[in-house]
C-alpha cells in the first residue's frame, strides 16, 4: 500500500509559537472586521474624490 502523508516541506510543517498564532489572529480579525472594511473605504474615497477635484 502507498504511503497516505508525505512530508511537505514549508509552511506545511510549521508549527509557529503561540504568541506568533495569537497576533496572527488578531491582525486578521482586524483586518477583516467589516465595520473598519467599510471605514477603510470610505476614507479612501474620500482622498480619490479629493484628488479628481484637484485634477479636473
Amino acid at each position: 500500500m502507498a504511503q497516505q502523508f508525505s512530508y511537505q516541506g514549508g509552511a506545511a510543517t510549521s508549527d509557529p509559537s503561540p504568541l506568533r498564532r495569537w497576533l496572527t489572529s488578531q491582525m486578521m480579525r482586524r483586518l477583516a472586521n467589516p465595520d473598519r472594511r467599510e471605514r477603510r473605504r470610505q476614507k479612501l474615497e474620500k482622498q480619490r474624490q479629493g484628488i479628481s477635484d484637484t485634477l479636473a
